[in-house]
């Protein structure tokens, strides 16, 4: 019964797999554009972030 069901379907997930590669893929090549567009603000963000950690640690001490 099982293996009916999945013979019948089979193009679908051949579609349903192609589908979730090609999204997969999208996923990571819009964050590599995202990464590489935001360069300077991200690491402008990261030291903004060291140095309001090392205010606060001073602070408290």
């Amino acid at each position: 019964m099982k293996s009916a069901i999945i013979s019948k379907n089979i193009h679908f997930l051949y579609y349903a797999v192609a589908m979730g590669l090609l999204l997969a893929l999208l996923q990571g090549l819009e964050l590599r554009f995202v990464l590489l567009s935001h360069a300077f603000e991200l690491y402008a963000g990261a030291i903004a972030l060291i140095f309001t950690g090392l205010g606060i640690w001073l602070a408290n001490h």
